[in-house]
């Protein structure tokens, strides 16, 4: 499921930069890993930017570790940049050669 989101421009332009990796929202739509989130920029007057950022959520946190009841947080990948599972860290060095 895709979901509009209005996000502040100090986060959104972390999302772009890859600084920020996550998303903590208000779950009050039942995001799921595998969602897409459409990350609308938005200002300190609360007006769209026109800039927006597609990412997919690959994990979720809904309870526990200090997150309160009915929200949610996101571990999130811009589609481009993937997630890489099932790498040998021992042919790391290998890769640079």
């Amino acid at each position: 499921m895709n979901h509009f989101l209005k996000t502040d421009s100090k986060p959104f332009q972390a999302v772009l930069s890859g600084r920020k990796t996550f998303e903590w929202r208000l779950n009050d739509r039942g995001f799921e890993i595998g969602d897409q989130l459409t990350l609308k920029e938005i200002n300190s007057d609360k007006v769209f930017t026109g800039r927006q950022c597609k990412v997919h959520v690959t994990y979720i946190l809904k309870s526990g570790y200090g997150i309160p009841d009915g929200y949610c947080v996101m571990a999130i990948t811009k589609p481009n940049e993937g997630v890489n599972v099932g790498i040998n860290i021992d042919n790391y060095a290998d890769m640079d050669d």
